[in-house]
């Protein structure tokens, strides 16, 4: 009984530690307000409703309601996902922007990993653009 009270105990500390690293970590992340988000992205000729649909996701990732996402931020690094949780995340954003999941054939097309918000962001505008040839396609 003992060592499942000790090794409870011990996986519990390391959640709040870990949990405690992370609130640290983004309490220093140094981010942009929303209009300048979309601002940064309408000069790269993005659709302002993609940046701030990417915006509002990662922004609602962050501990605390200050929180303010940046283009420059890792994923992995600002928000802890990982490459293979970042699916979640798109999937999310697409639901939100009424997007559907392009094809694996046009997926394949897609030249570079999503590593940064302006990953993410080109991705999502991307997809929309696939999303709008498709459907001027059906008419």
């Amino acid at each position: 009984m003992r060592i499942f009270l000790e090794l409870t105990f011990g996986i519990l500390a390391a959640a709040v530690a870990i949990w405690v690293w992370r609130v640290f970590r983004l309490r220093r992340h140094k981010g942009i307000g929303l209009a300048a988000f979309i601002e940064y992205f309408q000069a790269r000729n993005i659709s302002p409703n993609v940046s701030a649909a990417v915006y509002d996701h990662f922004r609602h990732l962050g501990v605390f309601k200050s929180f303010q996402p940046a283009p420059a931020d890792q994923l992995g690094g600002i928000y802890g996902i990982a490459y293979e949780d970042v699916d979640d995340s798109l999937m999310q954003i697409l639901a939100a922007l009424h997007l559907g999941t392009p094809s694996n054939s046009n997926l394949m097309t897609w030249p570079k990993p999503l590593d940064t918000l302006e990953d993410v962001v080109n991705w999502v505008s991307w997809v929309q653009s696939i999303a709008r040839n498709v459907g001027s396609s059906d008419s």
